[in-house]
């Protein structure tokens, strides 16, 4: 594909057909952007990727551009899209420089010497002669995403790869994928349901529900300051709806009173009666005594891995503590010891 001078990665409006509904998603991307997308189990985040990458038809009625180029118009083997899905989808009957060197385009001495130089890229020079049967998940995936980057992609889209690995391998594959993106200039977009995978390789991300977009926001301000309830779910966070009154936050379960603990904006005189939200990160929920208590509060649910459990509170909050005598219609006394206080939400 010719790329046109001083034209966008991606831009316009993609819609692309699904079971009950089509997924209609306005998208701006800028040259070198890394952009998260995050949303619940079939709210349209593969649906998008796939449609980037020819997996996924589009309408016709689709404006959206790639590097300038109605994207419907433009050849598969011409996008410069890197793919990588949850599963690396590696040819079976292919050694590992094999599967990478396919994908190349290049004749085969060419493809095959192209090829080890990518695994040597991604420090897997030991796995060239391995079929994918022979490796562990972390191992194909790290092939795949040699395969990926094989043809010199632009843009590398990744569709959960980590999803599948343990937390060693994640981590590892993490990193590569960053030094890739950051080596090569990649412009990097990718779906995932982990915190860990946004902070990481993200700058932005777009918030999906239902095939449209709901929230469209910096990284920093996904962990502090997130509009939508799925955001501050995936973040971490619990989004408390109030209002503020006589300079305390005022909700059903209670009142704080405002001071430094929830922004330099949040002191009692500076607080603009009205609605607000109050988002409280769970470790900086704790139980208190009565005298130093915001509110009392009860467990509606617990959810724990034997070293520490999460509970769910009847106000909204989440708590974090080591495992304990905890148990659901229990009631305590609570302080929020930080949080961010946000009006007019």
């Amino acid at each position: 594909m010719n790329r046109k001078p001083n034209t966008l990665p991606l831009a316009g409006r993609i819609l692309v057909p699904r079971d009950r509904i089509t997924a209609d998603i306005d998208l701006t991307v800028t040259e070198g952007e890394r952009i998260a997308l995050i949303g619940a189990n079939g709210s349209g985040k593969s649906t998008l990727l796939g449609a980037l990458t020819g997996l996924a038809p589009i309408d016709r009625n689709s404006t959206i551009t790639l590097f300038g180029t109605p994207l419907r118009e433009v050849p598969l083997d011409q996008r410069h899209i890197g793919y990588l899905a949850q599963d690396g989808l590696l040819f079976p009957h292919l050694s590992a420089v094999d599967n990478v060197a396919f994908a190349t385009g290049l004749p085969k001495a060419s493809a095959r010497s192209r090829a080890h130089e990518i695994l040597a890229e991604l420090a897997a020079t030991k796995l060239a002669d391995a079929r994918p049967g022979e490796l562990s998940g972390g191992e194909r995936q790290r092939v795949a995403l040699a395969r990926a980057l094989a043809a010199t992609p632009r843009i590398l889209v990744l569709d959960e790869p980590f999803a599948a690995l343990d937390v060693s391998a994640s981590a590892e594959l993490r990193e590569l994928v960053a030094s890739a993106a950051a080596r090569h200039g990649l412009t990097l977009l990718f779906a995932s349901h982990d915190l860990v995978d946004v902070v990481r390789l993200a700058e932005r991300v777009i918030v999906i529900e239902a095939g449209r977009v709901i929230e469209d926001l910096r990284v920093s301000e996904l962990q502090r300051r997130p509009r939508s309830a799925f955001a501050a779910e995936f973040a971490g966070l619990a989004r408390i709806n109030g209002e503020i009154i006589d300079g305390a936050f005022r909700c059903a379960a209670g009142s704080v009173r405002l001071d430094d603990r929830f922004g330099t904006d949040s002191r009692a005189a500076d607080a603009v009666p009205g609605a607000a939200t109050l988002l409280v990160p769970a470790a900086s929920v704790l139980p208190a005594p009565a005298e130093a208590a915001d509110w009392n509060d009860r467990v509606v649910a617990l959810l724990g891995d034997g070293t520490e459990v999460l509970a769910q509170l009847a106000s909204g909050l989440r708590m974090r503590l080591p495992n304990s005598t905890l148990r659901v219609g229990d009631e305590l006394a609570v302080r929020i010891c930080a949080g961010e206080l946000v009006a007019g939400f």
